[in-house]
Protein backbone atom coordinates (compact mmCIF):
# COMPACT_ATOMS: atom_id res chain seq x y z
CA UNK A 1 0.00 0.00 0.00
CA UNK A 2 1.24 3.48 -0.86
CA UNK A 3 2.20 5.84 1.92
CA UNK A 4 2.04 9.60 2.32
CA UNK A 5 4.98 10.80 4.37
CA UNK A 6 4.22 14.08 6.18
CA UNK A 7 7.56 15.83 6.60
CA UNK A 8 6.91 17.27 10.07
CA UNK A 9 4.22 16.79 12.69
CA UNK A 10 2.75 20.16 13.64
CA UNK A 11 0.52 20.41 16.67
CA UNK A 12 -1.50 23.23 18.18
CA UNK A 13 -2.99 23.72 21.62
CA UNK A 14 -6.73 23.61 22.21
CA UNK A 15 -8.51 25.83 24.74
CA UNK A 16 -8.06 22.93 27.19
CA UNK A 17 -4.28 23.09 26.60
CA UNK A 18 -4.35 19.76 24.78
CA UNK A 19 -2.03 19.29 21.79
CA UNK A 20 -3.83 18.23 18.60
CA UNK A 21 -2.82 18.15 14.91
CA UNK A 22 -2.77 21.66 13.46
CA UNK A 23 -3.95 20.50 10.02
CA UNK A 24 -6.43 18.01 8.65
CA UNK A 25 -4.51 15.76 6.27
CA UNK A 26 -7.47 13.46 5.58
CA UNK A 27 -7.72 14.62 1.93
CA UNK A 28 -4.27 13.05 1.40
CA UNK A 29 -5.57 9.63 2.44
CA UNK A 30 -6.64 8.97 -1.15
CA UNK A 31 -2.92 8.71 -1.98
CA UNK A 32 -1.99 6.32 0.83
CA UNK A 33 -1.54 5.69 4.53
CA UNK A 34 -0.32 8.76 6.45
CA UNK A 35 3.08 8.55 8.15
CA UNK A 36 5.00 11.23 10.07
CA UNK A 37 8.66 11.72 9.13
CA UNK A 38 9.72 14.02 11.99
CA UNK A 39 7.56 13.88 15.10
CA UNK A 40 6.56 16.92 17.12
CA UNK A 41 9.37 18.11 19.38
CA UNK A 42 12.25 17.10 17.09
CA UNK A 43 13.81 20.15 15.46
CA UNK A 44 16.07 20.71 12.46
CA UNK A 45 19.00 21.69 14.68
CA UNK A 46 18.84 18.38 16.55
CA UNK A 47 22.04 16.36 16.12
CA UNK A 48 19.95 13.29 15.29
CA UNK A 49 17.69 14.90 12.66
CA UNK A 50 19.38 13.17 9.72
CA UNK A 51 19.00 9.79 11.38
CA UNK A 52 15.34 10.46 12.28
CA UNK A 53 14.54 11.36 8.67
CA UNK A 54 16.53 8.46 7.19
CA UNK A 55 14.83 5.96 9.50
CA UNK A 56 11.36 7.34 8.79
CA UNK A 57 11.89 7.22 5.02
CA UNK A 58 13.79 3.92 4.83
CA UNK A 59 10.96 2.25 2.90
CA UNK A 60 10.08 5.19 0.61
CA UNK A 61 9.25 3.84 -2.84
CA UNK A 62 7.89 4.75 -6.25
CA UNK A 63 4.24 4.64 -5.15
CA UNK A 64 4.78 6.85 -2.11
CA UNK A 65 4.38 10.61 -1.68
CA UNK A 66 6.01 13.30 0.41
CA UNK A 67 3.67 15.94 1.80
CA UNK A 68 5.98 18.89 2.43
CA UNK A 69 5.05 20.91 5.50
CA UNK A 70 6.95 22.53 8.34
CA UNK A 71 10.51 23.71 8.81
CA UNK A 72 12.10 24.27 5.37
CA UNK A 73 15.26 22.46 6.49
CA UNK A 74 13.25 19.37 7.43
CA UNK A 75 11.27 19.57 4.17
CA UNK A 76 14.48 19.82 2.11
CA UNK A 77 16.22 17.00 3.97
CA UNK A 78 13.13 14.80 3.64
CA UNK A 79 12.91 15.46 -0.11
CA UNK A 80 16.60 14.66 -0.58
CA UNK A 81 16.42 11.41 1.40
CA UNK A 82 13.16 10.31 -0.26
CA UNK A 83 14.54 10.92 -3.76
CA UNK A 84 17.77 9.09 -2.91
CA UNK A 85 15.75 6.09 -1.69
CA UNK A 86 13.82 6.09 -4.97
CA UNK A 87 16.52 6.47 -7.61
CA UNK A 88 16.15 10.23 -7.96
CA UNK A 89 12.36 10.17 -8.31
CA UNK A 90 10.11 12.02 -5.91
CA UNK A 91 6.34 12.24 -5.70
CA UNK A 92 5.07 15.28 -3.84
CA UNK A 93 1.58 16.26 -2.80
CA UNK A 94 0.81 19.93 -3.31
CA UNK A 95 -2.26 21.62 -1.83
CA UNK A 96 -4.47 23.21 -4.47
CA UNK A 97 -6.42 25.99 -2.74
CA UNK A 98 -8.89 26.43 -5.57
CA UNK A 99 -9.85 22.74 -5.67
CA UNK A 100 -9.36 22.29 -1.91
CA UNK A 101 -7.52 19.05 -2.59
CA UNK A 102 -4.01 17.71 -2.95
CA UNK A 103 -2.57 17.18 -6.38
CA UNK A 104 0.42 15.01 -7.16
CA UNK A 105 3.65 16.45 -8.53
CA UNK A 106 6.14 13.94 -9.98
CA UNK A 107 9.81 14.93 -10.09
CA UNK A 108 12.71 13.02 -11.62
CA UNK A 109 15.72 14.76 -10.11
CA UNK A 110 18.25 12.94 -12.28
CA UNK A 111 16.59 13.94 -15.55
CA UNK A 112 16.22 17.62 -14.58
CA UNK A 113 19.76 18.20 -13.26
CA UNK A 114 22.54 18.54 -15.83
Amino acid sequence: MAKVYISQEILKKTLDNERVPAYDFSPALQYGELKIVVPYGVYSDSKDIGEVIANSLKDFGNEDYLLAIGDPTIVAMSAIVASEKNGGKLNLLKWDRARRAYRPVHIDILSTVH
